[in-house]
């Protein structure tokens, strides 16, 4: 997204945007885990901390973006159904 909203000649780089996306994928995978309004906060945090001049935005807010919506998805496909297959007798 950030090819499509910044000018051409800005230059951009490094994998921020991929860390923000894992900052998404925690914020979903918390949600499943109750704690929904820490893991917000944390990225907030995180996204406010990490704003000024020459940083790509776009590329934190959509790898943040991303990185939920695919965090939602692959957690609403995870199981949480565990079996041992064996048992203790005393």
């Amino acid at each position: 997204m950030s090819l499509f909203l910044l000018g051409p000649t800005d230059l951009s780089g490094g994998a921020s945007g991929a860390i923000f996306g894992l900052v998404g994928s925690y914020v979903a995978i918390a949600r499943k885990a109750q704690h929904m309004g820490v893991a917000l906060l944390y990225a907030a945090i995180i996204f406010v901390e990490s704003s000024g001049e020459g940083v790509n935005i776009f590329a934190h807010l959509f790898g943040l973006v991303g990185g939920l919506v695919l965090g939602l998805y692959f957690a609403s496909r995870q199981t949480r159904e565990y079996s041992t297959g064996y048992s203790v007798t005393t």
